[in-house]
């Protein structure tokens, strides 16, 4: 019988799904990634070789996989075909069928150039995105001026609306000094990104598809993007993403009801990092948070810029877990604290307050908590080569059975190390 599972970060994002996605992705029928765009790098090792994913699905250096763009995305088309072409260079575009929603948002120009123009006038309240237009692409769908991708196939008949698009735009792009544009520079682009992107638009809804696969008893896996605490909503607001990062967002962005979903599972490191501004309780200064990040090459996989570390955060996975609906928590990264007298943060204080959640507080009390730490001590053994969890050390059962007892839900898998295969699997998602 075919199931659906969805899996997310349950962190700041960064938390290995990409790695997960690939593993268990080879069992999947189809894959869909659901949200986000080119600001979300998701990695994993392919036959050895390191491979990075933006936009497309975790999935598709597997033969056996549909993959596909989801509907709350938001595409750049050249990247999109840069992405491809070097995908395909290095064999790993393997899947059956990759295809883009029609629903998708297309980032243009106009978009990246205000993302750049914006914050740098915010000066030291940047955000601290990643430069990519997502944000400005999200705000333009709400604002009824975003094109889809479906607008490539009726280039003519949207010509007036690019021009009302370009009377809102081009004051605001004058008025940071920047380029305006004409309605044929934006024709022009659009023809190039129909060129691109044709190829691979799908013929009949997303959701149809979907669907029809889980009616069919076919495997489906959805791949969410950045994690809850960068949901736009529930994350630690303004210092988020812009779009959806919780499972429920599945829905919107695969184009189905809440009651095709079997499992959610959260993937979290046994540490913490953020990419980017905004609060970060457990953070670590000095030469043990650049030791961590050294070992778990806590570089951004878009942008390259160094993460933030800390130490684990119950308060913060109370929260996702709840508000992410998990059914099973899968922990990566666990082997770089190898020989690290580990913590973890079981509660926050605020004066005499004990915070448990941390959506209990508004971002802004964020910055005044004290976070209160359990030592889980430290294991000198290598644990890569292990792949039953009584083959732990002592210290390492301990510290990853607290992070499932915080996050309120079952392990589903360990992984130990960034190779396919260095997963301890507790419980078969497909199977189990």
């Amino acid at each position: 019988m075919g199931r659906l599972i969805v899996y997310g970060g349950n962190q700041w994002g960064d938390e290995g799904k990409g790695r997960l996605v690939h593993e268990f992705g080879e069992d999947a029928d189809v894959v869909v990634r659901v949200a986000g765009g080119a600001n979300s790098g998701h990695t994993q090792f392919v036959d050895g070789v390191k491979a990075v994913t933006h936009l497309a699905p975790s999935a598709v250096s597997h033969s056996r996989a549909r993959c596909f763009l989801g509907n709350d995305m938001v595409i750049y088309p050249t990247g999109f075909e840069q992405e491809i072409t070097d995908l395909t260079a290095k064999g790993f575009l393997r899947c059956q069928q990759l295809g883009v929603s029609r629903l998708a948002q297309l980032v243009m120009p106009y978009c990246l150039d205000l993302e750049k123009f914006r914050e740098h006038a915010r000066g030291k309240a940047a955000i601290g995105t990643t430069g990519r237009g997502i944000g400005t692409t999200y705000e333009m769908q709400v604002r009824r001026l975003g094109l889809r991708v479906t607008d490539l196939l009726h280039l003519e008949q949207i010509r007036a609306y690019v021009k009302t698009i370009l009377n809102e735009i081009n004051p605001e792009l004058a008025h940071w000094g920047g380029q305006t544009y004409t309605v044929e520079d934006i024709m022009t682009f659009l023809e190039q990104a129909r060129q691109i992107l044709e190829p691979y638009i799908l013929k009949e809804p997303l959701s149809k598809i979907v669907t029809q696969a889980r009616d069919s008893e076919q495997n489906v896996l959805i791949e969410l993007a950045q994690g809850p605490g960068l949901d736009k909503t529930h994350g630690t607001y303004p210092y988020v993403t812009s779009s959806c990062t919780l499972a429920g967002g599945a829905c919107s962005g695969a184009g189905i009801g809440p009651t095709l979903i079997d499992e959610v599972y959260g993937v979290t490191k046994a540490y913490c990092t953020r990419v980017g501004g905004g609060p970060f309780p457990t953070e670590l200064d000095g030469d043990l948070g650049e030791e961590i990040r050294a070992r778990g090459q806590e570089y951004g996989a878009s942008t390259g810029r160094p993460r933030r570390v800390g130490w684990h955060d119950g308060p913060q996975t109370r929260a996702a877990s709840r508000v992410g609906g998990l059914t099973g928590v899968v922990i990566t990264k666990g082997d770089v604290l190898q020989g690290i007298n580990t913590m973890v943060c079981d509660y926050y204080q605020q004066g005499d307050r004990i915070i448990r959640d941390l959506d209990e507080l508004d971002t802004l009390d964020l910055q005044d908590v004290q976070p209160h730490f359990q030592e889980m001590g430290s294991f000198d053994n290598d644990i890569s080569g292990c792949r039953a969890f009584e083959d732990l050390p002592k210290a390492a059962q301990k510290l990853f059975l607290m992070i499932s007892q915080l996050a309120g839900v079952p392990l589903v898998a360990i992984s130990v190390g960034q190779h396919k295969g260095q997963t301890i699997i507790m419980q078969n998602p497909w199977r189990d």
